[in-house]
């Protein structure tokens, strides 16, 4: 434990001190009992010899009593060593620990949680444990100093110039590289950034508030750079006076957050002003073109010793200039932060991933976007792999099949004019708007292909069947099946499209067809959707009377 070998080495050095101030008496009154002796006449009287004597036997008892506290002393001084050594190596585990293990973790689900997954979770610990090691590090240091200043003051054997040497450099070295390594993106900025658009986001220095920061709290000064640029920071080169845009807003000081202690930059009202884009490789378009924004605070710590230079890049951005291009950019983003590597190349990312791994965050992205608990089921799964893939798969296991990059949206679904995200985005978008509630509640729970409609297991004789399934052909919701009272005929109404659903809900277009009567496999429609009926238009037109005129409601019939 590192809290407890830098107070043991703390009690080392006072006893080391207490240690060597005895000495020094002893010392001191050895030699003032040699002058003494030395001063001693030929004609001694009796009362002079025996105090000769007394003398005498005093200065071999602090012989002796000065030999053993040399040996203390320099016991001491190997011990203090010792221990200030165990306390680096512990901050060096902790500090590995911290930047190569629990910060990851924490920026990783960060990532996730931008696409759907659950929440990063607090800070707090990872701020209790920087504070921790910052204060270990500077109380070293302060150990330190002290032992070098006793070393002075007493000439005795001690440890090597070389250990001493090799102690301050590491010490100093754990401070910078806690003070420039844990400045955090608490807040990310919106990854789809369009320009001329207002946008915020927060940093949060953990180890800040157990720095001893001198002079006036850091500046935080951020630019957005390009994938190149952000490739040369990532192996220690740093291209100088090179942006590749314009932010507004982009300075801020940082604050200590009141409660927490936390010591925070916050930007509020940054504006991406223009954008310079690179020249695009092959078939790439802009909305695959990722940029980062640069944050970047100079440190002076130590009483002024350290003038250190923190700095941290944001999630990779893509920066789009009309709301149209959101779809596109959203598929880059997600893309990036679901499949990306710990400690890779900005900004590199497989071409083509297993469908198990792609399914896995589509379904938590469709869970975070309907706030739905149960997600996507096994029929839904298997319908988007044949999406994804084209129906020729027949029974093939497609959970360990690739799926590309351009296959999830660059290129076309055979015979149409979209992508497959796309397409499922166009799905989340409307069953958000206006499934959510139907969703939650089983009433409209997967994707089926219409044709399935048609299947034995979904036929009731004399009576109808209302099945929930999505259109494979164009981004709709609901495809049902009614059949013509004494034939077995199956009838399928038109899927509604989003705007239809906006002018007429989808509980009330269920309402209104008499042929509908069962929602799959035999639960009554009126149970599943009667608390999301409209009031009908008898209780419109009774109630309401908007200037004079009477309001009409819009009901669905069957031809």
């Amino acid at each position: 434990d590192v809290e407890r070998a830098v107070r043991e080495a703390e009690t080392e050095i006072r006893g080391l001190h207490n240690e060597q101030d005895r000495f020094m008496l002893h010392y001191d009154e050895s030699l003032h009992i040699e002058v003494q002796l030395s001063h001693t006449s030929q004609l001694q009287t009796p009362s002079d010899q025996l105090r000769d004597q007394s003398l005498r036997q005093r200065q071999a008892t602090l012989d002796t009593l000065l030999r053993q506290q040399v040996q203390t002393i320099v016991q001491l001084r190997i011990t203090v060593v010792e221990r200030l050594q165990t306390c680096t190596m512990l901050l060096n585990q902790m500090l590995s620990c911290l930047l190569e293990d629990k910060l990851p973790q924490w920026q990783r689900k960060q990532q996730l949680a931008a696409i759907g997954g659950p929440p990063e979770g607090s800070l707090d610990a990872l701020q209790e444990w920087s504070e921790c090691m910052a204060d270990a590090v500077i109380r070293s240091r302060q150990h330190l100093k002290r032992f070098e200043s006793l070393l002075q003051q007493l000439a005795l054997p001690g440890p090597s110039p070389d250990a001493l040497l090799n102690l301050n450099n590491n010490l100093a070295r754990l401070l910078s590289d806690i003070a420039t390594k844990t400045l955090v993106m608490e807040r990310q900025p919106p990854q789809v950034l369009k320009t001329q658009t207002k946008f915020g986001c927060s940093l949060r220095f953990l180890a800040g508030s157990k720095l001893e920061l001198t002079g006036s709290l850091p500046h935080v000064h951020a630019t957005i750079v390009s994938e190149a640029q952000a490739r040369a920071l990532h192996v220690g080169h740093h291209p100088r006076n090179e942006v590749s845009g314009e932010i507004h807003n982009n300075n801020t000081v940082m604050e200590y957050q009141q409660g927490s202690g936390a010591l925070m930059a916050n930007f509020r009202s940054m504006l991406l002003k223009k954008i310079r884009r690179s020249d695009r490789r092959g078939s790439e378009s802009v909305t695959e073109e990722k940029f980062a924004i640069l944050f970047q605070a100079t440190l002076n710590t130590g009483d002024g010793e350290f003038l250190l230079h923190a700095q941290v890049l944001s999630l990779p951005v893509v920066v789009i200039v009309h709301g149209s291009q959101e779809n596109n950019a959203t598929a880059t983003v997600l893309w990036d932060n679901a499949f990306s590597e710990p400690r890779r190349l900005p900004f590199q990312v497989p071409e083509a991933v297993p469908w198990s791994r792609l399914m896995a965050v589509l379904d938590s992205k469709f869970r975070s976007e309907v706030d739905s608990p149960t997600g996507l089921c096994t029929d839904s799964v298997t319908f988007l792999a044949h999406k994804a893939f084209g129906y020729s798969s027949g029974g093939e296991d497609l959970a360990d099949r690739a799926i590309s990059w351009a296959q999830f949206n660059r290129e076309n679904l055979p015979g149409r004019t979209f992508t497959f995200w796309q397409w499922f985005d166009g799905v989340m978008e409307l069953t958000k708007k206006y499934l959510k509630s139907h969703w939650n509640d089983g009433s409209v729970c997967k994707f089926l292909v219409t044709p399935s409609c048609h299947d034995d297991e979904l036929w009731r004789p004399a009576k109808c069947n209302l099945t929930n399934s999505t259109d494979p052909t164009v981004i709709s919701v609901f495809a049902s099946c009614a059949y013509t009272p004494g034939e077995r005929i199956v009838w399928n109404v038109k899927p509604f499209t989003a705007r239809e659903l906006a002018m007429l809900p989808l509980a009330d277009r269920v309402r209104d067809l008499d042929s509908l009567q069962l929602l799959y496999p035999a639960r009554p429609k009126d149970h599943a959707f009667a608390k999301y009926y409209s009031p009908p238009p008898c209780q419109f037109a009774a109630g309401n009377n908007l200037n004079g005129y009477i309001v009409l409601g819009i009901r669905q019939v069957l031809p």
